[in-house]
């Protein structure tokens, strides 16, 4: 961590810079404007992961029926608990103007990351013209593609 923060701030004790001037320079610089995604818990919002956070909330449980059949003498081998999300199955295909076929065989990773990132764009309440030459940026972070159950089916996972 120190040797990134080196880099980062151009110093070559890899203090950690201090609070008054990381908020100094965060608080005229940055602004989260629109959020969206969904953690292993369900949370939906920015406020709902942070209670989960804040509060010791667990967001792993048994794996649900519908991921696999843990009681499967050859996937012995498999965890039986996970951190997983209850609607990686549902997508609104018409919504993007996607065709039931292409959705059914989109990675649900995908379906999410345009279902959330329409969410977030919208929660930031700024239009095309807006955005248009502005510095905006927008972050993305997602796990590892463990749902290949879904992927062979449909947008409801049969």
């Amino acid at each position: 961590v120190r040797q990134l923060v080196s880099s980062f701030t151009g110093t070559k004790s890899g203090m950690l810079p201090s609070k008054a001037s990381t908020s100094r320079i965060l608080a005229g610089s940055v602004a989260i404007i629109g959020f969206g995604g969904i953690v292993p818990c369900d949370a939906t919002s920015l406020s709902a992961a942070q209670h989960m956070s804040f509060t010791g909330g667990d967001s792993i449980d048994e794996v649900p029926a519908s991921r696999w059949d843990t009681a499967d003498a050859w996937k012995v081998a498999r965890a039986r608990h996970g951190g997983f999300v209850t609607a990686a199955a549902l997508f609104d295909a018409a919504g993007f103007l996607i065709s039931p076929a292409e959705a059914a065989v989109m990675d649900p990773q995908q379906r999410m990351l345009l279902e959330h990132g329409f969410t977030s764009l919208h929660a930031s309440r700024l239009d095309r013209v807006q955005l248009a030459g502005s510095t905006t940026a927008v972050f993305v972070g997602i796990g590892t593609k463990a749902d290949y159950r879904v992927m062979g089916g449909s947008p409801d996972g049969t």
